[in-house]
């Protein structure tokens, strides 16, 4: 099972997860269904998790967009072009990252001490970026 997609559809109904899986909904270039995979279009995890992302602009001019299906999960989706040292796709490319916080702090408190667990992609190497690229599986999966 994939605890993301659970946790984020604990609100929603069986039966509109069932709609979207049956209706092909989602599916990017890369024909997985944005229930499994990261799309390619980051508004396809709009419709999945049912919440509207917070967006902003990153230093370089890029889109960030930032999820919270639950009070103790962010899911951020970035790219950072501008950024210094070999080109590497879970950094400089567009990538999605999953960062979860402890239930009793706050996101400032979890940043201050440290708590904030960043999920990292099943193959990720030290200095790779914790990103997850599109049309990779979901944690879990």
């Amino acid at each position: 099972g994939n605890q993301l997609m659970n946790q984020a559809a604990s609100h929603g109904t069986t039966v509109e997860t069932t709609v979207v899986r049956n209706s092909g909904a989602g599916k990017g270039t890369t024909g997985h269904s944005a229930l499994t995979h990261f799309p390619e279009n980051p508004n396809d995890l709009s419709k999945i998790l049912g919440v509207e992302p917070k967006v902003t602009t990153t230093q370089h001019g890029t889109t960030r967009m930032v999820w919270e299906p639950n009070s103790n999960t962010r899911i951020r989706y970035e790219s950072h072009p501008g950024d210094s040292g070999t080109f590497n796709p879970r950094h400089h490319g567009e990538h999605y990252h999953i960062e979860i916080k402890p239930d009793n702090l706050t996101w400032n408190q979890a940043k201050r001490q440290n708590a904030i667990q960043k999920v990292k992609p099943e193959d990720y190497q030290v200095g790779h970026g914790t990103g997850f690229l599109p049309g990779e599986k979901h944690p879990g999966q």
